[in-house]
């Protein structure tokens, strides 16, 4: 692939960097949490799907056609993929009809046979750009072109849940219900949560395996 162990530590890898600002800089700050639970290609467009939704009112009886830009790698990993969530066309699809993505909606196979899911999808487009791919972050552009002649556009440069546009708690523990909830119910949930956020009170690590636990 392109970005193989022998890119990482090729004739231009730099291992000193491993060790640099040992104890000083902690990396895990800089660590990405995806927003939705789909192939990481897919988080940019969506969060760019997600941005003209909000700012525009626009929903899926509005949209003629899409098209997507993503770095080359980026599409060729995502183009049209058989596993819905780490189709491209698919979970676009699916979140201009739903306005949001859920765990559930992007593991339902079901969907893929959906006719209004499959109407859409058939009207999005995606593109590769080199540019893209030589860029410092994660980025997508989104072009709507709607019904009435509109074109919209938007371009994310920074997505959401990365160092760079970091997702505010409400939404971290908004996603980490969505994932819980059926799993171990709400109360338990809530209680995780809370365990988490506040997990410098707790003094034996043991106290976390009855709320993780499966019943």
């Amino acid at each position: 692939g392109d970005r193989s162990f022998f890119h990482a530590h090729g004739l231009t890898a730099e291992p000193g960097k491993l060790v640099r600002g040992l104890g000083h800089t902690f990396e895990i700050m800089n660590t990405s949490i995806k927003r939705w639970a789909i192939g990481y290609p897919i988080q940019a467009p969506i969060d760019a799907v997600m941005n003209l939704i909000g700012t525009h009112r626009i929903t899926a009886g509005d949209v003629e056609r899409v098209i997507i830009t993503i770095d080359d790698q980026g599409a060729r990993t995502v183009n049209q993929r058989t596993m819905a969530s780490i189709n491209i066309q698919h979970l676009t699809a699916v979140m201009l009809l739903d306005g949001d993505i859920t765990f559930a909606s992007a593991h339902d196979e079901r969907r893929v046979r959906d006719s209004r899911v499959k109407s859409l999808k058939a009207r999005i487009a995606l593109q590769g750009s080199a540019a893209l791919g030589r860029a410092r972050t994660t980025q997508a552009i989104v072009e709507i072109v709607t019904r009435d002649g509109r074109r919209l556009r938007h371009h994310t440069k920074a997505v959401r849940g990365t160092a760079a546009n970091p997702m505010p708690r409400e939404e971290v523990a908004a996603k980490a219900r969505d994932l819980l909830l059926p799993v171990i119910g709400p109360r338990r949930s809530a209680r995780l949560i809370d365990t988490v956020w506040h997990i410098e009170r707790v003094r034996d690590a043991r106290a976390l395996r009855p709320l993780l636990a499966v019943q």
